[in-house]
């Protein structure tokens, strides 16, 4: 149909144009493209010095600490404090040895890079001459220790030669440092780093590039893991769990927790709805969005609704517990696409701040306004004219 054949342009627009949002921070994700790079460095006040650097040794891993439970009582203080006192002295035992293998590690590499003319080393805001392995005596291979490629000044005539030392940064170490030195004689250098990874240059998150395949929900590469790209998944049914909307919560609002069984749920939600300020006294269908969504998924205190279905899963062995999740359950909205169909990293891909679900929402007077006023660059117009001039005469067609 008509309607099938926009979307397969759509997925095909998304892929093509789409802007991938980070959904921690809400910056823009994208390569860092070389020209791009050197309109922002050259962008700089004129003279300005700055050398152009790649990293030799690998960025050491960053470990999550981990999640320890509260210690009770003094014995169990003591012990977790001798623990401590061990994994570190055990970590600096560990950490010793690295720096002496790295070391060796790196004399075959050092010695391939003299052969294709990298002779300098840069660390701490000094540069190392490597012609002998004396020379680097000096080098702690423990810390950052970067190859300098380029020495340059902010000139309009460096583009060229300073494109060609970023390339050459991509090629040998995956990534171009650019170490800025102070324009005052008070102030500080400043480090940026630029990579060809499609990532959020915040976060550090790398997400996938987007295709024509991952905006499709009949597709693995696009349909949501948890509904399979449904839409919706066998769930609780808020409905069910909540029947009578009129009621407060300190009336007993939520079905499940009227029970005798799971009474000291509603006790201990009631504790937790004064603490976050959720109103007792007020009907439920008169909650706000925020504070309904509470009740239904809860936070890291309070398990709410959903961290009490799945507790019960765990426990659905027992012919008593499947009986009860039977009485609320029913088709419910995926929580994680929220109908969408689509996994999570292809609703973070929009263009003009819409994602191809949002697009698809629109009425077809709406998507006919909305395609008609795309405001793009001249890059983006080219790869995406063919494709917009036949969603446009598509959406002609069943507006008529």
């Amino acid at each position: 149909s008509t309607s099938t054949e926009i979307y397969d342009y759509l997925r095909l627009l998304f892929a093509r144009i789409g802007t991938t949002t980070c959904p921690q921070c809400g910056n823009v994700v994208q390569k860092d493209h070389v020209d791009g790079i050197a309109d922002r460095i050259l962008s700089l006040d004129e003279e300005r010095r700055f050398y152009v650097l790649f990293r030799l040794n690998p960025q050491p891993p960053v470990e999550a600490p981990a999640e320890e439970k509260p210690a009770r009582g003094r014995k169990a203080g003591t012990r977790g404090r001798t623990r401590k006192k061990k994994a570190s002295s055990d970590s600096k035992q560990a950490g010793s040895a690295p720096t002496a293998a790295v070391s060796d590690s790196f004399k075959h590499h050092l010695f391939l890079l003299r052969q294709r003319g990298f002779n300098r080393l840069f660390q701490d805001g000094r540069v190392f001459e490597f012609s002998t392995p004396e020379s680097l005596l000096d080098v702690d291979f423990s810390k950052p220790v970067y190859a300098l490629v380029d020495r340059l000044t902010v000139r309009p005539d460096a583009r060229q030669r300073f494109i060609d030392s970023v390339e050459i940064c991509y090629r040998e170490g995956g990534e171009a440092v650019i170490h800025l030195l102070p324009s005052q004689p008070d102030g500080q250098p400043e480090w940026l780093s630029f990579n060809e990874r499609f990532e959020c240059k915040q976060c550090r998150i790398v997400f996938p590039e987007p295709q024509p395949s991952f905006f499709s929900f009949n597709n693995p590469a696009g349909a949501c893991p948890r509904c399979q790209g449904f839409g919706n998944t066998i769930d609780f049914d808020p409905d069910l769990v909540v029947p009578d909307k009129k009621k407060t919560l300190g009336e007993g609002a939520v079905d499940p927790w009227t029970k005798p069984r799971y009474r000291t749920l509603q006790t201990e939600m009631k504790a937790a709805a004064r603490t976050r300020g959720v109103p007792l006294d007020v009907p439920f269908y008169q909650l706000s969005t925020r504070h309904q969504q509470w009740v239904m998924d809860g936070d890291e205190e309070f398990g709410g609704v959903r961290g009490f279905f799945k507790y019960l899963e765990r426990k659905k062995y027992k012919l008593h517990v499947r009986v009860f999740l039977s009485r609320y359950r029913g088709y419910a909205t995926c929580s994680e696409c929220h109908g969408g169909r689509l996994r999570r990293e292809a609703l973070n891909v929009s263009i003009q701040g819409k994602n191809i679900v949002e697009v698809c929402r629109l009425s077809i007077l709406e998507a006919r306004s909305f395609f008609a006023g795309l405001s793009l660059s001249e890059a983006q117009a080219t790869v995406a004219e063919r494709v917009l001039e036949e969603i446009r005469s598509r959406l002609d067609f069943l507006y008529k």
